[in-house]
Parts: C-alpha cells; structure tokens; sequence
C-alpha cells in the first residue's frame, strides 16, 4: 500500500506544480485518551462537531509530537521537472535555458556578477556563488528546492501515538523563501502541512486546518553587507535583576512591566517605562554588555516562567542600520527570587493563568453551550506548588457575558505546606474581550448564529480574475458559516491582469449578509468617508469609512492591549465596500472627478469629515451597511477592514505625531512613511496656496492590496544573449518576483490585524479553501 503511496509521493517531489501537494493521507484519531468519555470532545462520527474538530486536532497532534522532523528540504544543483500552468510535464532543462538564462546570476572569484554557463543543453547550478536575494528574484526556489518525506519514519512515529496519516498534505511556500535572520547564507524554506478531508460524507462543512513550518539549506553566498552586521553583532553574556533576592517574582514583574505618564500642557501619554527601552537605561538590571561593541540591547519582554519560579527575559539584539540591519532575539532566564507570600502567588495565577481547550482546538469552534471542565487545560498545570482543577460556573442570565466564553471557578490545592488553598472565582475562559462591530438589534443578525462554533475562516489559493465569477453569494451558505471571515496577510493573484502576478492583502475580509449595519464600537472620530464606482472583476471598492479611535476608549482585553498595541495612542481603522447609501447616513455629500484621462470617474464623498477636520462620533452610532456584491467586483457581500497604528510624542509641550518609532525588530523607522502618515492623508480634503480646495479622496486610504507585477520572459539566443523577444511559448513562466518577506511587509506598513479588535477568528479558527467550494475555482487554482 505504501509503495503506491510513495511512488505518488516521489511525482508529488518531482513535480512543482500549483503547490506541492504531496498526499500521506490522516483520518481521526484515538490517540491518548485525550478526551475523557464525559466531554462533549469526544472524537468519533457521531459528534456533529466532528469534522470541525477533526483538522484541528490531527494538525495538532502532528505538531506536539514532532512528526515535522520528518520532512526536509533539499538542494538540487541540477533543475528538476515541472507541472507548466496546465499541469503538463515539460523539459525543465530545456525550459530553463531557452526562458531563464538571461536572468540568472552568479558570482565569479572577483565578486562580480556573471551569468552561468550552459554545457550538454544543461544548466549546473553553483550554490556556493548564488546570493539567496538573487535566488528569490530569479524565481529559482520551483527549479532547484524539492520537498522529501522520510515515509517510513513517519508511518513508524504515528503507529506509536495511534494516528493514521490519511489527509495531510505537505507543500512548499515558494513565494516565501528567505535568507535566514542569522546567517545569509542559509536559505530558510516555509513548509505548509495542511490536513484535508475530502469525503464530502466524512467532512460536510469542507473544513481544514493547516501549520507552517521551517526548514533550512545552507551553503549560498553571503550577503556581504548584512552578514558584516551579524558577524559584528556581539550577545550579553550575563543579566540579572538587582537585589533579587529581597525581590519577589510577583513584585519584580509588576516593575518590569510598569508604566509611566509623559505629560504635556494639556495632554498625557501613557508608556512603558522599562519594556521597549535599552538595558543601559534599565536600573533594575545588571547586565553584563560586550566591550566596544555596536550593538544596541532593548528589553522586549519579561514574564513569567511555568515554573513559577523564574522570570524569563528577552532581549533583542541590533547592529547596523537601513535593509541590512541585523536584528535577532535570546531569553534569558534569572532565578533565585524572595520566596512569594500567600496574595502574591494568588495575584501571579489570577494574572498569568491562561486556560486552552484540549487537543488544539479553537475557542471560536468550541461549542460553548455544552461546555464541559475537562476539556480545557491551562498553561501551569505541571507547576510543583498545586493541583489546579477547573469548575464551570452554572449558567446565569447575566447579558453582558461575552459570547465564545464560559466562566468558571479556579481551585488551587497546595501540594505542600509552603501555600494555602485557593480558589479564582469568576475566571473567563474563552475568547479574549473584543468590541463588537455588528448592529445586534437588527433582524439580519442572529446572535446564536453570529457567535456560532460552525464558523470558519477562509483561505484563497492562486485564482485568476475569470474564478471570480464562480465564488457566488454562497460561501457562508455552503462552509455552513454565518460569519466566514480571512485575508490578513494574505498572497493573491486575481488583482491584476497578468495570469501569475500576486498581491500581499493588508486587511479582514468579513463576510456577512448585506444590508447588515455596522456601529461605532468605541467614541470615534470621522476621518472620511467616499464612494468610488467600480472598476472592473475584484476591484470593487464601494463606501470607504476610515475611523481613528483611542486604545484607552478600546473595550478591548489589557493583555491583547499589552502585546499587540504597546505605546500606540490610536488606531485607524478603514472599513471598505459598504453601501453606496452609507453616506447619507454620516452627512452632506458631494461629488467630484477623480483619477486621470484613463482612470476618471466620478466619485461622492462626505463633505464635512477630514483627517484635519474630524468629526465626532459617539459610541454605538451607525456608520454604514454592508454592501451588495456590485459595491465590491463581484464577491461575496463582506466588509474589509484594516488597522493602523498612531503614535505622539509631547514635544515643547505639545502632543505631535511622533517622528520615529521602534517597530518590531526594534529598528528606528520614521513614521512618515506609514500608510496613514499625515504627508499623505492630510491631502484628502486639502486647500492650496491660492486658497483653492484640492481633493484626492484615494490619499486617505493605501489600496488594500500591494501589488508586484510579473516579469516577461524573452527569448535568448545560442549564446544566452537577451533578444529582446517575448517568449509566446512559456507564458505560465513569467517571473514573479517574490522579493520581499511578507513579514517584513507589515512590519514597513504596520498594519495590525483586525482581529485584535474584533475577534473573528484565531490562528487555530477551523478554516475553508475556496477551491474546495467551488469546483472551476478547484480546477483552476
């Protein structure tokens, strides 16, 4: 049987096509009693759960057991076989040197770029004189990286934990490949491994999940500049917290996260006053920092450890400036603090305990209304203090619970004399608090539905535009989801006209019924608000709405706040492809010519909301409906959401937008150059020298989408020489450009993911592919 398989695997290795879906198939498990016979968890046919549950828990049962080391990327100096974009097998030697040759580079002995050199219709591909940035350029990752399962290793781990490997799927993230933070010269290869049932008896709902993991190939050329950065790079060898041990862990914690007010004459910041700041500022610490080193040292976290008995640290380490700046993170663990007192071990547990539903399922596919204590775990259940059982309250009537949570009673029973027994009462488990955005009174919306455990994420593979006419008003109607929402950094292909190109999709795309009012979830102010007409398939904006709310006024959790939001004074939030009659509802409109001779069109806009002008919005105000699918280019009724920071600083005692900030690898970057800096909103509604009113209702909104066209190929002559000629036989081979980490995309725009507000969904959410909806979108995927 396996034979069979193996062969169809080998094909899967040899072949690059769409995505290397190499097949090892794996059904539900029984694995380790993991579910008590009580729990409505419990895995088998019957459940109706079960094919939710089903991915969720066989991917993570793939992940806690280690099974990824099992699979490896290699190296191959010679190009393989391809699938061409109507899956045929074509001659990639052939291929290559006919479409390719005038793109590749190497470097030779004197560190100059050359183009290889062809021999016997082959092309040899030197390693060690590629730099991984040309590898990426050139789009070599399909022709020389292949993907190999050690079968027999896997098939001998799963026997040992009773899984079957029926479903899984392992492929290649070609567009993703990266040179490794480290070391240039190793190429770091993301694997997804996806699991997929496709009995549409066994899986009704289409569902899947899906985890990505890192391989690496070393042995390129280094990126002379960066890899300077790192070598000069020098780690702390030693930090520890002053005068510990008359310091507990409890009160050591609560001043490393401590924060601070910067006051000016009428306005007050709130910042941390010792996280996201240099360790030579910090005089909580000793640290020991190399001599003459160029390195900076920045404190980016301390928390607790599962030990109870530690706190762990983490420092991030940079050196350089500008793309070739070096940026890396160690933890670092101090002990030995003063023994905790009785209340500040209870504080330590009410603040750091985090409970989870066994077996990684997702809180958002959890079925709340039969929930059952024994399906949870928490994050210090093997701490050496107390046992810790968890018992859920009985049901009340108190409306103002959060849906996707239940509450319970913690008991801590001490396993020594040190502490006492204890009990949290009144413990959320579930989903973080959010602010609702949905208008809950209104006959569209039913509650039981919207917070529905059948609701699931959506994934959208390589389309092109002519798919989009197949994706009906049908999606939440055929994954059986009220609300199917997905998109936040996602790769697509349908925005342009060029069949291969992909687009990097900043925003949440929410799919729900039309005509559903969305309220102001927090007191906001109106930035702007404009209709532009569509212009072609998937390009339909509607109704844009951008919003700038404070984080204080956000009812959000503290613990989302302190990760996710720390030392951002506001977000923009832009909500896009809403009616046309929402702007009705905001105010008095106008119209005006927009775009250029090929472009033009006429748009309507509010008159009186400008990001210099704001106007003010209470809480719990209508700001717009959902639109139909003429307001967005075809698709599904659904609103996109994005999310971006704002940061102050008080200057002469005046809060100004701030110049500079530290963004996540801890590197200076001017704020100008985000999406929703005043240089560029400011020019929405704006007037002149001559006092004259200049309006670019585009300036107030980036595209949601950052598009990297496809280069042509052109024909090259017998020496290799470029002949300036399309090459009209290999057309599914143009060039796509995967140049930059996605990553670090986000990182340059800051755009943060709707979901920290909202809650639609999580990392483990049960997810639907629209190919597996619709069969042309399949077949053309």
């Amino acid at each position: 049987m396996f034979r069979k398989k193996y062969k169809k695997l080998f094909l899967g290795v040899l072949t690059s096509a769409l995505t290397v879906a190499t097949v090892v198939s794996c059904g539900v498990t029984n694995s380790a009693n993991l579910f008590t016979s009580s729990t409505n968890l419990e895995l088998n046919k019957n459940n109706p759960y079960y094919s939710i549950y089903e991915p969720q828990f066989n991917i993570d049962l793939f992940k806690t057991n280690n099974l990824e080391q099992f699979i490896t990327a290699e190296f191959a100096k010679v190009p393989y076989q391809v699938q061409n974009s109507n899956s045929k097998l074509i001659n990639i030697n052939q291929d290559f040197q006919v479409s390719h040759i005038s793109d590749l580079q190497q470097i030779n002995s004197n560190n100059q770029i050359v183009q290889p050199t062809v021999e016997n219709n082959t092309i040899t591909l030197d390693q060690a004189k590629v730099e991984i940035k040309n590898f990426k350029q050139n789009k070599l990752a399909n022709r020389f990286i292949k993907l190999n399962l050690d079968l027999q290793g896997l098939e001998s781990k799963a026997k040992q934990i009773n899984m079957d490997l029926n479903n899984f799927y392992y492929e290649i993230n070609y567009n993703q490949i990266q040179d490794n933070n480290d070391d240039t010269r190793i190429l770091d290869i993301p694997i997804t491994i996806r699991y997929y049932n496709a009995d549409d008896k066994q899986n009704p709902y289409k569902r899947e999940n899906f985890i990505t993991i890192y391989k690496q190939i070393s042995g390129f050329a280094p990126n002379k500049a960066k890899q300077d950065n790192i070598n000069k790079a020098k780690m702390i060898s030693k930090i520890d917290y002053k005068n510990k041990a008359n310091v507990s862990i409890y009160s050591a914690l609560e001043n490393l996260n401590s924060k601070e007010e910067i006051k000016g004459e009428t306005d007050t910041l709130i910042r941390t006053k010792y996280l996201d700041k240099q360790l030579k500022n910090i005089d909580l610490f000793t640290v020991e920092i190399p001599e003459n080193t160029k390195s900076q040292y920045y404190l980016k976290d301390a928390k607790l450890g599962e030990d109870l008995k530690s706190i762990l640290v983490t420092v991030v380490t940079t050196t350089g400036s500008g793309q070739n700046a070096y940026s890396t993170e160690k933890v670092y663990k101090i002990e030995d603090f003063k023994q905790l007192n009785q209340q500040e071990v209870q504080q330590l547990f009410k603040k750091y305990l985090k409970v989870q539903v066994k077996g990684g399922i997702s809180f958002f596919n959890y079925d709340f209304a039969n929930v059952n204590k024994d399906d949870f775990v928490t994050n210090f259940d093997q701490n050496s203090f107390f046992d810790i059982k968890i018992n859920i309250l009985e049901k009340t009537n108190d409306t103002s619970l959060a849906p996707y949570t239940t509450k319970a009673k913690i008991s801590f029973k001490s396993k020594n004399s040190i502490f006492q027994d204890f009990d949290i009462d009144d413990f959320n488990i579930g989903v973080p608090k959010f602010v609702p955005l949905f208008d809950s009174s209104t006959s569209l919306l039913n509650k039981n539905q919207i917070f529905s455990p059948f609701n699931a994420s959506v994934y959208i593979p390589e389309l092109e535009r002519r798919n989009i006419g197949e994706i009906s008003n049908s999606i939440n109607e055929k994954s059986k989801s009220f609300v199917t929402s997905g998109g936040y950094k996602e790769f697509r292909t349908f925005y342009t006209d060029n069949k291969l190109t992909q687009a990097v999709h900043y925003g949440e795309d929410v799919l729900v019924p039309s005509g559903l009012p969305l309220k102001t979830f927090s007191k906001s102010k109106l930035l702007g608000a404009y209709y532009l007409p569509n212009q072609g398939a998937a390009e339909g904006i509607g109704t844009t709405v951008a919003l700038q709310v404070d984080v204080k006024d956000l009812e959000i959790s503290q613990e989302i706040k302190d990760k996710y939001l720390r030392n951002v004074d506001a977000v923009v939030f832009f909500f896009i492809h809403l009616d046309n009659n929402t702007l009705s509802l905001l105010g008095q409109t106008a119209q005006v010519e927009q775009g250029n001779k090929n472009t033009s069109r006429i748009a309507t806009y509010l008159k009186d909301a400008s990001p210099i002008s704001p106007k003010e919005l209470e809480k719990n105000t209508t700001f717009g409906t959902i639109g139909q699918m003429t307001n967005n280019g075809g698709w599904s009724p659904h609103v996109h959401i994005e999310a971006y920071p704002i940061r102050y600083e008080i200057k002469n005692g005046k809060k100004v937008f701030a110049e500079k900030f530290l963004n996540q690898k801890y590197l200076l970057e001017p704020q100008r150059n985000i999406r929703i800096a005043p240089n560029r909103i400011n020019k929405y509604i704006n007037v002149d020298e001559q006092n004259k009113q200049i309006i670019s209702l585009t300036s107030l909104k980036a595209a949601g989408v950052q598009i990297d066209q496809s280069k042509d190929i052109n024909l090259v002559d017998n020496s290799g020489k470029d002949t300036k000629k399309l090459d009209t036989q290999f057309k599914g081979y143009k060039n796509r450009d995967y140049t930059k980490s996605i990553e670090d995309l986000f990182i340059r725009n800051q755009a943060l993911d709707p979901n920290i507000f909202f809650q639609f969904r999580d990392d483990k959410s049960s997810r639907v592919r629209l190919d597996n909806l619709f069969t042309k979108a399949k077949q053309n995927s």
